[in-house]
């Protein structure tokens, strides 16, 4: 829904490094680490920049505000 408002997002680490094939060799399993599985499906990536001017700081959380909390006054 962001990126249709175009304020750009992303996941940084989909995947948790436990669960990722490089450390397999460690053994770790799937909830092994349940807060970094729940924080890696949960947790999202906005701009964030020392270039983001004061007006497009607004935008982006004006916009996210209207997600969370449609209908909220401004």
């Amino acid at each position: 829904m962001l990126n249709e408002m175009r304020i750009p997002t992303g996941v940084y680490y989909p995947t948790c490094f436990h669960e990722q094939p490089v450390f397999e060799h460690l053994g770790y399993k799937v909830g092994d680490f349940p807060e970094s599985e729940k924080a890696s499906n949960e947790v999202l990536s906005l701009p964030m920049h020392p270039f983001l001017s004061e007006e497009e700081q607004e935008e982006v959380t004006t916009k996210l505000a209207d997600i969370l909390w449609p209908g909220n006054c401004h």
